[in-house]
């Protein structure tokens, strides 16, 4: 079996977790692979970031018949640049960027920005084209693996407005994308994104009963306790920003995101390749928690900015 591809139980031998290149940091993300005929090697993937040259590799001990997309974000189908004749499947709302390279620009919010130029050249490393043929799953929607096995499309929106993680509820094993378990917490960074969303997509996955989470980023997390617990860890960055939020803000002078950037409210520093997106991002994630706190009645809208109710 390939290094980078391990059986996650025995009881359960179809399912596979797929690790990313360079421990699945962006660019790259890990995956799940789940084996549907053993003696023809037929598979199906869950997401294809994993970095080309695995994919090429991965290619070569399974045929893989369809993927589904948890996302529209590069770093989750740069694979399917690699696949040719092939299904794909996406929750609909994710759909329009993965046709339109415009929108996904677009929905990024770097067009016409320093940030724009960092983002280029990484489209081109992925390969990333737009993809016309992809058909359309919903939350709910059962995957068939086997008679008495089926993955269930879980519709976990937030990180983006179609994004979706898949349960087996036999295995307990879940695919979770980008709800990542990462220290840095939930990233709601782009046009479609949601806080709001994303707090009820972690509550929606803390319902569930798993044994094993694959997160898109951060490898395989095993046991029900150490789950729950990363899971109630990831939420709570929500609570976190909200507070810092408040902190910076007062009663009589209203700011702005622009005005709370670089308070370290998401990211410690704004330095690398990528450091022009990360103030883009973080002025997406410190409006969400405006708009957020507004509907709570704990802030409200003065002149261009935001002031303590």
């Amino acid at each position: 079996m390939l290094q980078f591809c391990s059986q996650i139980l025995e009881e359960f031998p179809e399912f596979f977790i797929v690790y990313g290149n360079n421990r699945a940091r962006y660019p790259y993300s890990n995956s799940l692979l789940v084996q549907i005929d053993k003696n023809s090697h037929s598979a199906i993937l869950f997401d294809n970031g994993i970095g080309h040259r695995l994919i090429r590799k991965l290619k070569r001990e399974f045929k893989i018949q369809k993927t589904y997309l948890s996302h529209w974000h590069e770093d989750h189908v740069s694979g399917c640049a690699l696949f040719k004749k092939h299904e794909y499947y996406c929750h609909n709302l994710d759909i329009p960027p993965l046709r339109d390279l415009d929108l996904f620009i677009d929905l990024y919010g770097v067009r016409g920005t320093p940030a724009e130029k960092e983002f280029f050249p990484i489209m081109q490393f992925l390969k990333i084209e737009p993809l016309n043929d992809i058909k359309i799953i919903r939350d709910n929607d059962l995957i068939p693996i086997r008679d008495d096995l089926s993955v269930r499309v879980i519709h976990t929106p937030g990180h983006t407005a179609g994004h979706c993680s898949f349960f087996e509820p036999k295995s307990k094993i879940i695919f979770l994308a980008d709800i990542d378990l990462s220290k840095l917490g939930p990233m709601y960074l782009c046009q479609d994104a949601n806080v709001n969303e994303f707090e009820e997509s972690i509550k929606k996955i803390l319902s569930l009963d798993i044994d094993y989470a694959i997160s898109g980023h951060n490898g395989l997390f095993t046991g029900k306790k150490i789950i729950a617990d990363a899971l109630k860890r990831y939420l709570n960055v929500i609570y976190e920003r909200d507070n810092k939020v408040l902190n910076l803000l007062s009663e009589k002078i209203p700011k702005t995101t622009k005005d709370l950037i670089k308070k370290r409210i998401v990211y410690k520093n704004y330095e690398g390749e990528f450091a022009n997106y990360l103030v883009i991002s973080e002025d997406f994630i410190i409006q969400n928690h405006f708009d957020r706190l507004i509907q709570k009645g704990i802030i409200k809208k003065e002149d261009n900015g935001y002031i303590l109710s």
